[in-house]
């Protein structure tokens, strides 16, 4: 029986494309195999019309003696024959490691942890990836190709294989698409957002990449300094910038090269690559050497557009034991997280460079999403042993302080703790430091000394880790503390801050979106959830758009990000170039690039997408050029360290803002306290010190109306009315509006009247030369409304189908009057060239199917 079932062979006939410079056979097509071909069959799935020819290779189940394998006939044309191949494979996920040959030739190998280019959902929990296998150089004519699986007898062999292709070309995967196809798929209401690969050329209108250097780090390293970033000659920068995961790290350099053309283009001057490198709750960490050269090539590419890179690679949730609180006091694993950093910010490259010493390498993050204030500082989740370890510590502290236990426990007010010993003072849960703990626990004096233990304790951690990082690795530049909130930030924020002050840069984190229930809600989209949309510009407060800063360190919020699904997340690049602007924030980082091209589904936490990525040149034009200033701080309050260990709230408190993945099981501790409404956070900086001297707080003219729904900076280019939810932006070189214009009317602005019939939408109007738009002679409109995958259908809030490529974007009804004329009006394609002329007389109608316009006379 076993013979007969792995050693099936299925003759059929060779099925593959040629097109002027690719290959391309389906996966299906094998001359033989002893694949099964039945668990994910077609008709087992719930949308095999993703995939090319609506078929796969597949099996799963138990593997056998004899290896699973596949073998096909493949012809190169002499067109490419003996050029340097790319090789690609469209599979599912990360299943089926595999090794593969070309007429018997050295195998390759395609491991479980590889990168993917792309993905395609055919039902929840199976997709297809197109992953990229390395270089073949096959002269033209005939060869033969072998696949086998990998692992042991006995071992589950789950695999599915679409397709493959061998091209000499940057492939830009687009799921099923073959190079240079499209689908010409469109929803009525709808244009379809299916751009051509770009060719990066110089006819392009619209092109940002002149905003960043020749190459990051030409005149130096990225300097922290009085409140700001500046680079290396000391001119003043902000930083717009992306996320993307460690997977990025292992693509190809084709495909490596095309994204950061890609990034630049659109304005982005940062990424931070957000990542594990290797797990520090093992023994004898090793960071592979591959991981480190796939990083410095990396670093390399981004820094040849002018891009810099922020490192971040501990985050506990990534480990399985999650080890949460541990790094900030056991010695061991500090040791070994430190020796992460060791092996790849000093390890040589080809050309003795390390990236300690690479002024590419823009900023350094500690720790991602941890904290001794935060709900996971439980029994629970730290273990036995590790508390035991901590209460010791407190322990030494209580007496180094009061001088003897019994004069640490009559400070306590002989507040006893269940685990109180010789050598060991008991710890409590977070909620005991939380407003509503002071009030109700009646441990109010013991918990002040623990807050203000575990306080010094963090500190102590960032501190003696950026001392190892500049001392000893010799980093040069900022380095980022952490970036979490609090389990009651009106009571423990300023504590939670003040432990960063040991580090260069403040950072927090922030997400914003509507009600979403499914079983994957935290981090997917999937058939059968349900939902609500949500517009920020109707709940100002509750957006993560509000920076409590110190007047010492830039404040940058390295995850920010509108999660699906909500039909109002083209709201998101304005609000956030905007209030960004208004605050006089130093950095903003969008969550997450989760594609190296377009996103073709809706994912959870997406980038790229029209809706972001698509709306990002006229956002980070504004932001990184400034034309939104900040007025003076609007609050600035100083308070003693004294006040701080006090806990009384103090203020001021930003809104929580987190994805539900992020904001855990916790409840709030208290409700929230603050100095001043925090709409204020809107009208300018705030700011807030903690001081050795007296207290002091000034606040100036709130630019609020409560009663009015209004929110106003000083000088009112800024105006928010949040009760119809619209949105303007009046400076001399930028004019937009967002929101529901719709029902606004004609929106007059200083240069430029905007009227739009869609009910929601977002509208730049930007001057590309750098003039003010009374004098500009080149300007670019960008103009949004909504987004959604074609085929995506929901009904009740409940999603019917999640749909699939290409992404349809809401047709623009919109038209803006500029004051001055002689203009005339070119629509750009999604690369940014030029497509065809409309009229510019009088009121310009802007393009139904574009989101860019440039004007030009």
């Amino acid at each position: 029986m076993r013979s007969l079932i792995f050693g099936l062979m299925i003759c059929l006939c060779v099925s593959y494309v040629r097109g002027a410079d690719f290959v391309w056979w389906e996966g299906e097509s094998a001359s033989k195999t002893n694949f099964t071909n039945q668990a994910f069959a077609p008709r087992n799935l719930e949308k095999p019309e993703v995939l090319s020819g609506k078929d796969w290779l597949n099996h799963a189940g138990k593997r056998g003696v004899v290896p699973l394998f596949a073998e096909y006939t493949v012809e190169v044309p002499a067109g490419i024959g003996d050029k340097a191949l790319n090789f690609w494979v469209r599979k599912f996920w990360k299943h089926g490691p595999f090794r593969w040959q070309f007429d018997g030739g050295a195998w390759g190998e395609c491991g479980a942890e590889v990168a993917l280019a792309d993905n395609v959902e055919i039902q929840h929990f199976v997709c297809a990836n197109w992953v990229a296998l390395g270089e073949v150089k096959l002269a033209a004519g005939k060869h033969s190709l072998r696949i086998e699986l990998l692992g042991k007898a006995g071992e589950e062999a789950t695999a599915c294989f679409d397709a493959f292709l061998l091209t000499p070309s940057v492939f830009v995967p687009r799921g099923k698409l073959k190079p240079g196809d499209a689908t010409g798929l469109v929803e009525a209401g709808f244009f379809a957002w299916e751009p051509e690969n770009d060719t990066f050329g110089p006819t392009a209108l619209l092109n940002l990449r002149g905003l960043n250097e020749k190459v990051a780090g030409e005149r130096g390293y990225v300097v922290a300094k009085g409140g700001e970033f500046a680079l290396g000659e000391g001119k003043p920068v902000r930083f717009w910038a992306v996320n993307m995961g460690g997977d990025f790290t292992k693509l190809p350099r084709g495909q490596q090269e095309y994204l950061a053309a890609s990034l630049a283009k659109r304005g982005i001057n940062m990424v931070r690559i957000h990542g594990s490198i290797a797990d520090p709750t093992k023994a004898n960490v090793k960071v592979p050497a591959e991981v480190i050269a796939d990083y410095q090539r990396l670093i390399g590419i981004l820094k040849a557009q002018g891009i810099y890179t922020e490192l971040s690679i501990y985050f506990p949730v990534w480990y399985d034991e999650k080890p949460f609180a541990r790094i900030f006091f056991d010695a061991e694993f500090q040791g070994r997280y430190r020796e992460i950093w060791k092996q790849l910010l000093t390890t040589p490259d080809a050309h003795g460079k390390t990236l300690a010493e690479e002024p590419a390498v823009g900023l350094i993050e500690q720790v991602n999403e941890d904290s001794l204030f935060f709900w996971t500082f439980n029994d629970k989740l730290i273990p036995p042993a590790k508390m035991e370890m901590l209460e010791k510590q407190f322990a030494a502290w209580a007496v180094k302080r009061h001088g003897s236990m019994v004069k640490a426990l009559v400070a306590f007010k002989s507040q006893r703790h269940a685990r109180d010993a010789g050598d060991r003072l008991g710890l409590m849960d977070a909620w005991f430091m939380t407003a509503d703990g002071l009030a109700k626990a009646g441990k109010r004096e013991r918990t002040l000394e623990q807050v203000r233990f575990l306080a010094e304790t963090q500190r102590a951690f960032y501190a003696n880790t950026a001392k190892h990082l500049r001392e000893t690795l010799k980093v040069k530049c900022p380095i980022v503390a952490s970036n979490w909130v609090t389990a009651d930030d009106a009571v423990l924020g300023a504590v939670e801050r003040w432990t960063y002050d040991a580090c260069d840069v403040r950072d927090r984190h922030g997400y914003f979106g509507g009600e979403h229930k499914g079983p994957t809600k935290d981090w997917a989209v999937a058939k059968g959830d349900s939902y609500k949309d949500r517009a920020g510009v109707l709940e100002p407060e509750a957006l993560p758009l509000q920076f409590v800063q110190t007047p010492h360190q830039p404040t940058i919020i390295s995850e920010l990000g509108w999660t699906n699904p909500n039909k109002f997340r083209g709201e998101n690049v304005l609000l956030s170039a905007a209030t960004g602007s208004v605050q006089g924030a130093d950095g903003l980082f969008f969550f997450a690039i989760n594609s190296f091209a377009w996103s073709q589904q809706f994912d959870k936490f997406p980038v790229s997408s029209p809706a972001v990525l698509g709306q990002f040149p006229a956002g980070a034009l504004m932001y990184r050029r400034g034309d939104l200033k900040a007025p003076p701080a609007v609050v600035k309050q100083e308070m003693t360290v004294e006040q701080m260990w006090s806990l009384q709230k103090t203020g001021p408190a930003a809104a929580e803002a987190l994805d539900a993945l992020r904001a855990g099981d916790g409840k709030r501790g208290g409700e929230k306290g603050t100095v001043f409404d925090v709409l204020t956070f809107y009208t300018g900086p705030v700011l807030q010190s903690v001081e050795k001297g007296e207290s002091s707080s000034i606040a100036a003219k709130s630019g609020v109306d409560g009663s009015k729904k209004l929110i106003a900076d000083a000088g009112e280019q800024l105006r928010w009315n949040y009760g119809s939810g619209v949105v303007t932006i009046n400076t001399a070189r930028t004019q937009a509006a967002c929101g529901f214009l719709g029902k606004a009317g004609d929106i007059q602005l200083g240069d430029v009247s905007i009227t739009c019939g869609n009910d929601f939408a977002s509208v730049f109007v930007i001057a590309l030369d750098d003039q003010p738009l009374a004098q500009s002679k080149l300007i670019l409109v960008q103009a949004f409304t909504e987004e959604h995958p074609y085929g995506y259908k929901v009904k009740g809030g409940v999603i019917q189908e999640l749909g699939g490529a290409p992404m349809q974007i809401g047709l623009i009804n919109a038209s803006i009057q500029l004051k001055t004329s002689g203009w005339s009006a070119t629509v750009l394609n999604a690369n940014g060239y030029a497509v065809r002329q409309i009229e510019a007389k009088g009121a310009i109608q802007l393009p139904r199917d574009a989101m860019y316009t440039v004007l030009k006379r």
